[in-house]
């Protein structure tokens, strides 16, 4: 969806974002306290999502490693799954955007006897940082690579074709020679006749 070349040309960001979900609460959400007409997950704005959102850490593994339903360009739905009381789950994504405009994100569906529902960003540790400068790093690399390889085998189809141009030219132009050469042979003789 993304080439190298659209993506240099667009002059865009990518971004990692972390976010957790987490019950801060004392009691535990159970199923049938979500919302069943609403869809429970993360609305996207100014960006869209370019890979699938992994669950990097959570307080139960097991149970919530296939908490995430549903992916679009700009929603992350997850299962509607109890959570209990400090329970929580961290998941991370890549998402391209303009230069100047950050990333946003809104919380979707609604949760029975819960008013107020934040989305948490936690803090990227020093070795996240680094990571993702690294990765970054080497994207920037990768598709420079990409785009010097295209450049070069765009010249040397060129060059090959002015060269093949070029040995046609020549060919035509000698073949023009000895036709222009056949016709200045046949008329001197046709002249001779006549004197």
């Amino acid at each position: 969806k993304y080439d190298s070349i659209n993506f240099l040309k667009q002059s865009k960001n990518i971004s990692l974002t972390i976010i957790e979900v987490k019950n801060t609460g004392n009691k535990s959400i159970l199923t049938n306290e979500y919302d069943h007409n609403i869809p429970f997950g993360i609305k996207i704005r100014n960006a869209s999502l370019i890979n699938s959102p992994q669950i990097t850490t959570s307080s139960d593994i097991n149970y919530f490693k296939d908490i995430i339903s549903k992916v679009s360009d700009d929603k992350i739905l997850f299962k509607k799954k109890i959570i209990d009381s400090k329970e929580s789950f961290q998941i991370k994504f890549y998402t391209i955007h303009e230069k100047n405009i950050k990333p946003e994100f809104d919380y979707l569906g609604k949760i029975s006897g819960i008013k107020n529902i934040k989305i948490i960003e936690p803090e990227k540790s020093n070795q996240e940082k680094s990571n993702e400068t690294i990765f970054l790093e080497k994207a920037t690399a990768i598709l420079s690579i990409a785009l010097i390889t295209i450049l070069s085998l765009l010249t040397l189809s060129l060059y090959k074709n002015n060269n093949i141009r070029m040995k046609s030219n020549t060919i035509l132009l000698k073949k023009i020679k000895e036709l222009e050469s056949e016709i200045d042979k046949k008329s001197n003789k046709q002249q001779k006749k006549h004197n």
